[in-house]
């Protein structure tokens, strides 16, 4: 590794050397020195990393402002050269102390032992000052196997960059792209028109219903929000059922599914009670939770919905754990984490992604991207592709553009769930559509954030919409259960006074 790109000035050489020592000899001497409990604070010490924040901090003006990690002692040095604040800091003592017990943690000792190990005049020209970088690299074998106390690490694995996409042997894994590559992903065809087997015909016709059922709900929801009836705000999925019922039929009962605050649609495909969902959008005790939850925060243990949250992405590593419970236990169930695109943004995705990685958990990632966050695009918001991204961290990914196809749809999560249950954590994006506004009942259009062609265009995909004959086919008995489940919640009792510290933890 050459150290010296470009010729350097004799005095920046003598100052990255200095520096360099200065950070180095800084941590040597708190590690030789830390069994006299002179310290009086944890140490993170960054031994074989002052290159970086040397070579960083190091400048003629140093005038930019430095924003560091709790491992900062070498960057610290290399912005101010003062090791009385450093020593002084450590040992929980003023620099100007004058006391015995002080004078003993002078850090003018320090000072000494540093000019006497590193004089100056090594530092005669840049190429000695580049030499003696080099010597210092080449002693790191002695110091990188050092932790804070002078114990012993365990041998190094791969270093940091030789892990691309968290394999060691730096392929790619199976069916995940090149972050570089930016080629489309191919998606499960499914011509229309062609004619299904007797077999996929009854499982179509079973996710249909269940589409149907989520889609006739949510219009009821309509028809009674401006009573007043329901206690919450309402997070409506009229256009996404296809992802909800095409998700949670490719999976097992006892699998589990973290959704998101847009989950009346999980819920029912997962098998929810419609008698207690109505009753906790009704606040009645009847409800999930009592009438305390809403619409936002519903959850169906029993039937494997764990819990939904109105915090974006706040669900992503509850599933994680989850996975790495049946990891240890030893059972082939999986958890699937349901989000947005919009919560791919959040730092919490990200750190999910990392940890389901090096655990290898069976955790599928599921992502219903209709490209909006709100009001916001996703072309304004992300510089990444998300199976792209997925696979910078060794997981593979898939993209489905159909997402009004609910038996492709099943048939990706079949796959992708098949992978998941041997050890591969899998992110699967499925494109769809909101037809109605962020939150509320209505539509809106007016904003001019997007247009009314762009839905029209996929409302003449959509199933629900297209098959007239299968809707009148299904459509009574379905508004049947929904009448019958209204009735419970309007008849279920509210919660009194004494309901009201119930549940608070």
């Amino acid at each position: 590794m050459s150290f010296v790109r470009e010729p350097l000035s004799k005095a920046t050489a003598m100052q990255l050397f200095k520096n360099l020592c200065l950070a180095r000899r800084s941590e040597e001497y708190i590690d030789e020195h830390e069994p006299e409990n002179l310290t009086r604070t944890p140490m993170h010490t960054s031994m074989s990393q002052e290159f970086a924040c040397v070579g960083v901090c190091t400048a003629p003006e140093r005038q930019a402002g430095v924003f560091t990690s709790y491992r900062s002692h070498a960057a610290f040095l290399a912005q101010t050269y003062d090791t009385d604040q450093v020593f002084s800091g450590l040992y929980g003592c003023t620099s100007s102390t004058s006391s015995e017990d002080e004078k003993r943690r002078d850090p003018e000792e320090f000072r000494r032992m540093l000019d006497q190990e590193y004089p100056r005049g090594r530092l005669d020209t840049p190429e000695e000052a580049a030499a003696a970088v080099a010597f210092l690299c080449s002693a790191e074998a002695s110091l990188v196997n050092r932790q804070h106390h002078g114990r012993r690490r365990p041998e190094p694995g791969p270093l940091r960059h030789e892990r691309r996409f968290g394999r060691h042997d730096g392929q790619l894994p199976d069916g995940a792209a090149s972050v570089s590559s930016r080629q489309p992903r191919s998606t499960i065809d499914s011509p229309p028109g062609e004619r299904l087997s007797v077999k996929d015909e009854a499982i179509y016709r079973r996710l249909f219903r269940t589409a149907l059922l989520i889609r006739l709900v949510e219009e009821r929801i309509i028809e009674l929000y401006p009573t007043d009836k329901i206690q919450s705000p309402v997070h409506l999925s009229i256009g996404q059922e296809a992802v909800a019922v095409g998700v949670c039929d490719g999976l097992r009962p006892d699998d589990l599914v973290f959704a998101t605050y847009r989950s009346h649609g999980f819920y029912i495909a997962k098998g929810g009670s419609l008698d207690a969902m109505f009753a906790e959008l009704y606040g009645r005790k009847g409800g999930v939770s009592g009438g305390k939850a809403g619409s936002m925060h519903l959850s169906a243990p029993e039937v494997g919905l764990m819990g939904s949250s109105a915090v974006v992405a706040s669900t992503i590593p509850h599933a994680v754990g989850a996975a790495l419970s049946f990891k240890r236990r030893g059972a082939s169930r999986i958890a699937v984490a349901v989000f947005g695109d919009g919560a791919t943004e959040e730092g919490v995705y990200h750190e999910s992604l990392n940890f389901a990685a090096l655990m290898k958990v069976p955790v599928l990632f599921v992502c219903e991207d209709n490209g909006l966050a709100v009001h916001s695009h996703r072309r304004v918001r992300q510089s990444y592709r998300l199976a792209d991204h997925a696979a910078s961290f060794g997981i593979a990914g898939r993209r489905l553009e159909e997402g009004w196809d609910m038996l492709a749809i099943r048939k990706a999560t079949l796959e992708a769930a098949a992978k998941v249950r041997a050890g591969e954590p899998f992110v699967l994006e499925i494109v769809t559509s909101r037809y109605k506004e962020h939150v509320g009942i209505g539509e809106d259009f007016h904003f001019n954030y997007r247009t009314r062609d762009a839905v029209d265009a996929w409302k003449r995909r959509d199933p629900l919409i297209v098959d007239q004959k299968l809707v009148a086919a299904v459509r009574p008995d379905i508004e049947r259960e929904i009448e019958a489940a209204v009735a419970f919640a309007e008849a279920s009792p509210t919660p009194g006074h004494a309901e009201l510290l119930t549940d608070v933890i």
